[in-house]
């Protein structure tokens, strides 16, 4: 099941940002889903992500036009913990 970030909530029990099981285990990857946005947060972050020299690919998705729902993932050149709570 998806890990709430901390501090990313609007109200208590009610998650803004989650990260995504697959990322625990991955030291090189990221993956979040952040609610309640869309296309403008999403491109913002992974222009800004794609900058970095230590990413070496970001990308984001929205699963369905009805939901208000981001997925960003992100894969670094080394293992970077660091840099991805920086990110995030």
């Amino acid at each position: 099941s998806p890990h709430p970030v901390r501090g990313a909530a609007t109200s208590p029990g009610k998650e803004v940002a989650t990260m995504e099981h697959g990322s625990v285990t991955d030291s090189t990857a990221s993956s979040f889903s952040i609610m309640e946005e869309d296309h403008t947060l999403a491109n913002s972050v992974r222009f800004v992500l794609n900058q970095d020299p230590r990413v070496a690919f970001c990308g984001y998705s929205i699963p369905h036009p009805a939901d208000n729902k981001v997925n960003i993932s992100s894969d670094y050149r080394y293992y970077q913990t660091e840099t991805q709570q920086r990110m995030f």
